[in-house]
């Protein structure tokens, strides 16, 4: 989460890595019941005042004599803010039969504002930024298919709803009247293909992940028709194998076409995940390219940091990135569970007159 209360975060820290370094040390219990972890929140944002809840991991296999398939994992977080705002959404990624088969998916509901800055590469000040207010609930899904060895087919489906949209009457939306702007539906179908060798999905110390997918709105319900190509590329080298020090390389490229609304459905730069310390959403466009290099290794005992550098740009067409952003960071690292690594993540970024605390629990790719 951002701009987080530190040392509230550290009390914390402190007790939920003592219980569950307490639990790792039952190797048997844990084999039989998986593992679980939980983090409570505490942060402010000026979008949301004081925000509290909690965010958690469960980790956890099928059948664990399958030696052949990898942890399955679900992740979840609640948040309510004082502003009477509410975020939930669990998510999955679950192993079966060997890997023959991958679910993955999310479901959210969201009451949340959020900050308009315009489309485009040329965002509004803060001082004329709009704030618009809300209401989200999405649910997709993958299913994927063992097809031969690290290789997957299968097919996705993504249900989007946004309304009871507000903003003020007469600004800037109201002027340029993009698509979306009181409210929209939209119900995408399409493929995927994925080759996946990491050792870990949770935290990857060696292997290959590539994603190409594509959605298709506006055949099969909802009231938005656009079509989104997606890439997803990322590959981990381990620089000194022994003592875990890993690079990892990522590229992510989003390109639309047809008419996405202006909520949710335009490719937004800036998360926690990429792009770390922009404002999601300042710079959007139809397209969206970014790439990061990111340095991860061992401090003392369950600590660890990193340190991250990046790019990234939007346009409304793909001949036209021009407007290069630069993104830099750097993080600390609390392992909370050995055996599957599950590390609490806590990181800065800092972009082009901006930056940004990001709190979660998992690597950031």
């Amino acid at each position: 989460m951002k701009h987080t209360f530190l040392h509230t975060f550290f009390c914390l820290l402190y007790w939920l890595t003592l219980f569950n370094n307490l639990h790792a040390q039952d190797s048997t219990s844990h084999r039989k019941k998986g593992g679980f972890v939980v983090l409570p929140v505490l942060s402010t944002s000026p979008e949301t005042s004081l925000s509290f809840g909690a965010i958690g991991m469960y980790l956890f296999k099928f059948n664990y004599k399958d030696t052949l398939t990898r942890t399955s994992n679900v992740q979840a977080y609640f948040i309510y803010t004082l502003r009477n705002q509410l975020l939930t959404s669990p998510s999955y990624t679950l192993f079966f039969n060997q890997e023959k088969y991958i679910l993955r998916g999310n479901i959210a509901y969201f009451q949340f504002p959020e900050y308009f800055y315009g489309i485009g590469n040329s965002p509004l000040d803060k001082a004329n930024r709009i704030g618009i207010d809300y209401e989200l609930f999405r649910i997709e899904n993958r299913f994927l298919r063992k097809v031969k060895g690290n290789f997957f087919a299968g097919i996705q489906h993504r249900y989007l709803e946004i309304y009871n949209v507000k903003y003020p009457a007469g600004s800037l939306i109201d002027q340029i009247n993009p698509v979306g702007k009181n409210g929209s539906s939209a119900s995408g179908l399409g493929v995927v293909l994925l080759y996946d060798d990491r050792d870990n999905v949770v935290n990857t110390f060696k292997g290959t992940f590539v994603e190409l997918s594509t959605l298709s709105h506006g055949g099969i319900g909802g009231n938005s028709v656009y079509d989104v190509f997606r890439a997803d590329l990322r590959q981990f080298i381990p620089i000194i194998p022994k003592k875990n020090h890993i690079l990892g390389l990522q590229f992510l490229g989003v390109f639309t076409t047809g008419a996405p609304p202006m909520i949710r459905q335009n490719a937004e730069l800036g998360d926690d995940a990429i792009m770390r310390g922009y404002y999601r959403g300042r710079y959007r466009d139809r397209n969206y390219i970014a790439f990061q290099v990111e340095y991860r290794f061992p401090v003392w005992k369950f600590i660890g940091a990193n340190a991250f550098v990046g790019t990234g740009s939007v346009a409304r067409e793909i001949s036209e990135f021009t407007n290069w952003l630069p993104n830099f960071g750097v993080g600390v690292r609390f392992m909370v569970n050995k055996k599957d690594r599950v590390n609490i993540r806590l990181d800065y970024g800092v972009g082009y007159q901006t930056s940004d605390i990001y709190l979660n629990l998992g690597e950031a790719f």
